[in-house]
């Protein structure tokens, strides 16, 4: 069970108050969340905290003049025999209908499948392996999965993706707010800010994002971002006011992350820099776990007005497609021959008009991408074609 845990540990800028007054409620959260589990009659689970407050940095909000948690409270549930039909797979119902306050999200492991859980899902997660919040079977700490930089462009894509794909308001563009997943738009561009300040320094990482604020990160992002700037965003996101504007233009911090990630020259045209990286890099690979995180950031290159023209990102995107293996393909086959049947020009200008019909088709291929990428990282499986850091 868990018993005296510091959940903004690194937290930068949540005032002492906010501190306080959310450990209070979660203290109560976790006691309902065990009484909850004992009311399903689950014996044979543990439940482990995840996410941000797993690393010890949630973000928080005040409304109605109190402070409360505004990040999700992600939940690892490890079972004993099939995680498919366990009694565990109604805990997140349960418990936002009991904690409607929390945004809780529960995913189900495997205790077989245990060790095998990878990437920042196991990473963040592992310093509360050793402190379930409900405890009913006996389980080893695995070893803590290793990130580097195919871990850290899963996660940046993870976010890109979703801010070039889903629909956005008249006249909008992908660096501006926009309707998606996410029930507040402007969170949901600062954590795609966030995932490209931190791999500026691919190969360093940040273990949390309050090192954004610290060397070397803040000489890595001198060239688009000054120190308190820098700031500034880490701030937004710990401490959210729903005003966030980002203080330079979005689709330049998220230009540099691609650029520091790539080792792109800064004088190179961006949207030639990008497209000639990326066919690099795909090169070889048939996996869509490879292949859809590398088409992102030729989309974002094809959401950009000034590219709105240039085909070579979608001829780079077509062949991407192309070069999927047939096995990967669970649901999106149609929409995927749909896609492949377009000319680089007609995507390029649906892409630029944001055509329901293209972003659907999109959107279904994302679809596979995120159920091989759950079966992955969850360690139901193994795509040696992507691997792992």
């Amino acid at each position: 069970m868990i018993t005296t845990v510091d959940w903004f540990a690194n937290s930068t800028f949540v005032p002492r108050a906010a501190r306080e007054e959310v450990s209070r409620a979660l203290d109560r959260y976790f006691d309902a969340l065990a009484a909850c589990v004992k009311s399903l009659g689950i014996t044979d689970a543990n439940v482990y905290v995840g996410g941000s407050l797993a690393r010890g940095e949630p973000s928080v909000t005040r409304s109605s003049g109190a402070w409360r948690l505004f990040s999700d409270l992600d939940l690892l549930a490890v079972v004993e025999g099939p995680a498919a039909g366990h009694p565990v797979q109604g805990l997140a119902a349960e418990m936002r209908a009991r904690q409607p306050s929390f945004d809780t999200t529960v995913f189900v492991v495997d205790a077989a499948d245990f060790t095998g859980v990878r990437s920042f899902i196991g990473h963040d997660a592992w310093p509360m392996f050793e402190h379930p919040v409900v405890e009913g079977i006996r389980l080893r700490r695995p070893p803590r999965p290793r990130v580097g930089r195919r871990e850290r462009f899963e996660l940046f894509t993870h976010q890109l993706n979703s801010l070039v794909l889903f629909p956005h308001e008249e006249g909008g563009s992908p660096v501006k707010p926009a309707r998606h997943h996410r029930k507040f738009a402007e969170i949901h561009l600062l954590k795609t800010l966030m995932e490209a300040m931190r791999i500026s320094l691919p190969d360093r990482g940040a273990a949390n994002f309050g090192a954004l604020c610290t060397e070397p990160f803040r000489a890595a992002l001198a060239p688009v971002l000054d120190s308190e700037q820098v700031s500034d965003i880490v701030r937004a996101r710990e401490v959210y006011t729903g005003d966030f504007i980002p203080p330079v233009s979005a689709a330049e911090i998220i230009e540099h992350g691609l650029g520091a990630f790539f080792g792109l020259d800064r004088a190179d045209e961006f949207s030639a820099a990008v497209t000639q990286a990326v066919t690099r890099r795909i090169e070889g690979h048939s996996d869509l776990l490879t292949l859809f995180q590398h088409m992102v950031p030729l989309l974002f290159v094809m959401s950009l007005p000034e590219y709105a023209d240039d085909v070579a990102a979608s001829t780079a995107v077509l062949a991407a497609l192309s070069a999927v293996d047939p096995a990967d393909i669970v649901d999106s086959g149609a929409a995927k021959a749909r896609l492949e049947a377009m000319s680089a020009e007609e995507m390029a200008a649906g892409f630029a008009r944001r055509d329901p019909r293209l972003l659907s088709d999109l959107l279904e291929l994302r679809g596979d991408y995120y159920h091989h990428l759950g079966n992955h990282n969850f360690g139901r499986s193994f795509d040696g074609r992507y691997g792992t850091s």
